[in-house]
């Protein structure tokens, strides 16, 4: 799935870099912001792979499909998952 995809993507990328502070970047920063709100329609803050989703979109290895939900149940194929790590490991 799309979400799967995400994890995987961002744990490698986060762990190649060393910063393992990105991990949870963007839910902590939402906790200590107070906001509930995600930024991505089909993703909730509490999703344990919140940081995961948001990492991979603003870092522009994955996009929002419609430009708003992630759609994190969607399958993929192997080319998209190819092209996914490619752009990762530039």
């Amino acid at each position: 799935t799309r979400k799967m995809c995400a994890r995987f993507i961002w744990n490698a990328y986060v762990r190649h870099s060393g910063n393992l502070k990105l991990l949870s970047r963007y839910s902590e920063k939402y906790r200590k912001s107070g906001r509930t709100k995600s930024p991505v329609a089909d993703i909730s803050v509490d999703d344990p792979d919140f940081d995961a989703v948001l990492g991979v979109v603003e870092s522009e290895f994955m996009e929002l499909p419609d430009g708003k939900n992630f759609e994190p149940d969607k399958t993929v194929t192997k080319l998209q998952f190819i092209n996914w790590i490619k752009k990762a490991d530039k």
